[in-house]
């Protein structure tokens, strides 16, 4: 390609939308970026989309805009990409520079809460929180999107508006108070009413909220918006409680569970100026998983339904668990489906794969696997199961749990794993008659570090 036929096209996505202020337009920012180069004869929105989304695989399924800036001009106005004759148009602008940004805007509008000091209308309004465009999307698996908490028309802080509880509207007034940059104190909260004020001597500002005739939902009766106070310190706000970040980051921590707690610190700092500490994202983090998922104890409590519901949509399969003698605690969970077995002995070969990974939950522990390989040289998973640890009792464990899947008797079976100590007994105690050779790449690697 001649350098003059070359389009430098900067990919952008995992962004937001902002408004700059003073100017009729907005900018993105945040996010990642890629750069690619095309020949500019072969650049059409074809090419656009197919490399959108061989970049931003999760993006497939879901409805999204393409937008382009010709890098620089002046103002920096992005133009839509709805048809090829945008293209063109792009290919014409920029045929000087041989360089366009593009950003990826997943469609996800979401109005922002206007606030206003006229005590007249009884409104809380905030131009602050934007009219933006936010885009709900995972970047290699990180969620970046910015987030606006209790925003939603329905929680405009006016006089008449509802609330589906008293909780809703107390994070509704504590997410306006962050906002507004100053704190609040609930001076009453019963069955019937819930009533906030300003924490400052002197601030006249106060909302009255009383229950409905529904017996749950909650109405703004009264509504004092005009603030006298200097406001508080946005980096030690104490509205800011880990149960309020919780309820402000669930949107994100659903879709993506292992945000990291820096990543939802920058969305916080962007949305509310808030600088929180590490520590106290991290709790927020867990809290709202737990609200959201359940917590970790309580779900080892299902183990008897889970196993008991893969039986019974999958007949034949052994799928068995083991718990601690002494305490009853979990230990350790085996699954061998029977189409697994099945297509085991009908179509692979008398080789399995034995391997474990450590987990990274809470208390941790490894899963234990046996895999084999089909017809076409792929894996083909026979059984997993989940561990405290590689030892040469778990591995004894796994391997008879094995054996009872098979429930045949397999002539000149092989077993191929790395040097894990503990594991080459298990396999003679259980499988006495079948081969075991190391895997030759692990045992390059341990003569390798022995060499150094």
């Amino acid at each position: 390609m001649e350098c003059n036929n070359v389009c430098s096209i900067l990919l952008k996505f995992g962004g937001y939308w902002t408004e700059v202020k003073g100017q009729n337009r907005m900018k993105y920012v945040g996010g990642n970026q890629k750069t690619l180069k095309f020949d500019r004869s072969h650049i059409n929105l074809l090419l656009l989309k197919e490399q959108t989304e061989a970049i931003c695989q999760w993006i497939r399924g879901h409805a999204y805009d393409l937008h382009y800036h010709i890098s620089g001009t002046s103002p920096k106005m992005y133009m839509p990409i709805k048809s090829e004759n945008d293209v063109i148009d792009m290919l014409l602008g920029s045929r000087n520079v041989n360089k366009v940004e593009v950003v990826v805007v997943v469609i996800d509008h979401q109005e922002g809460m206007i606030y206003t000091d006229e005590t007249q209308r009884g409104c809380v309004e905030d131009v602050s929180a934007t009219n933006m465009v936010n885009n709900d999307i995972l970047v290699d698996g990180l969620y970046d999107a910015s987030f606006v908490g209790g925003v939603e028309e329905t929680n405009i802080l006016c006089v008449g508006s509802r609330f589906e509880d008293s909780s809703s509207f107390k994070q509704a007034i504590r997410s306006n108070a962050i906002l507004q940059n100053f704190a609040i104190r609930i001076k009453a909260s019963d069955k019937s009413r819930v009533i906030a004020t300003c924490t400052y001597r002197g601030c006249p500002w106060r909302i009255r909220a009383s229950l409905c005739s529904d017996g749950h939902s909650f109405e703004v009766r009264k509504l004092l918006s005009t603030h006298l106070c200097p406001g508080v310190n946005r980096a030690g706000n104490k509205q800011a409680t880990s149960s309020w970040i919780a309820h402000e980051i669930q949107d994100i921590v659903k879709r993506n569970p292992d945000v990291t707690p820096k990543d939802i610190g920058n969305n916080l700092e962007t949305t509310f100026g808030l600088s929180l500490p590490y520590m106290k994202i991290w709790r927020s983090r867990e809290l709202a998983r737990e609200q959201m998922f359940g917590s970790v104890d309580d779900n080892y409590k299902w183990v008897p339904t889970l196993r008991s519901e893969l039986l019974n949509r999958n007949p034949g399969s052994h799928i068995t668990y083991q718990c601690d003698k002494q305490n009853g605690s979990f230990k350790r969970f085996f699954v061998s489906f029977k189409v697994c077995i099945d297509g085991f002995l009908a179509g692979c070969r008398y080789l399995i794969g034995i391997d474990a990974c450590h987990l990274k939950s809470k208390y941790l522990g490894v899963l234990l696997s046996a895999n084999s390989l089909d017809g076409n040289n792929g894996l083909f998973n026979i059984a997993f199961a989940v561990a405290e640890s590689e030892s040469k009792k778990s591995w004894e464990w796994f391997l008879m749990n094995l054996s009872q899947s098979f429930d045949v008797h397999i002539e000149h079976l092989a077993f191929i794993s790395d040097m894990e100590k503990g594991l080459g007994e298990a396999i003679k105690t259980v499988f006495p008659h079948a081969e075991h050779r190391v895997c030759m790449r692990h045992l390059w690697k341990n003569l390798k570090r022995l060499s150094l």
